[in-house]
């Protein structure tokens, strides 16, 4: 594991992207019942406030770890896609 650049971030919040199934199997893992539109706010919210230190890279993924809101988002590194999203137990 490694922790991310800041600019490694940035770029991964402007390029983060997902498929529309993703959107449903979000609220459901979160307990959310957001439209998509939100679900993408609230992902970008999160990954920003995400602290530095918390981010970072093990093989394949970015992992944010988000202690404020208990999740942990997870991110394919080659192709920037939300592979999942979780909550921190």
């Amino acid at each position: 594991s490694i922790m991310i650049s800041k600019q490694e971030k940035e770029h991964i919040i402007n390029n983060h992207k997902h498929t529309l199934l993703w959107y449903d199997r979000i609220n459901k893992k979160l307990w959310l019942s957001y439209n998509h539109n939100q679900i993408d706010n609230y992902i970008k919210d999160v990954l920003l406030a995400t602290s530095l230190h918390d981010c970072i890279k093990t093989g394949n993924n970015y992992y944010f770890y988000n202690r404020q809101e208990n999740i942990k988002i997870t991110i394919n590194s080659h192709s920037y896609s939300v592979i999942t999203v979780d909550r921190i137990k």
